[in-house]
């Protein structure tokens, strides 16, 4: 299916929001993502499904000082 991640479009294997974070190899620390600009929480991952079309936002914290 065909999902925009961060603004660049792709094609996915992954039905899950979880399995795209793995299918991406994208770090799950630290990190908050928005579907649609609705933020999903950690615990709705594994069960959140995309049916394609989706807008996911991939957000990293970072350090600074």
């Amino acid at each position: 299916m065909m999902i925009s991640v961060n603004g660049e479009v792709r094609e996915v294997e992954a039905n899950t929001l979880n399995e795209l974070l793995m299918e991406l190899n994208l770090t799950v620390e630290g990190v908050a993502v928005a579907v649609n600009n609705r933020i999903v929480m950690r615990a709705q991952w594994d069960t959140f499904w995309l049916c394609g079309g989706e807008e996911v936002m991939v957000i990293g914290a970072t350090r600074g000082g």
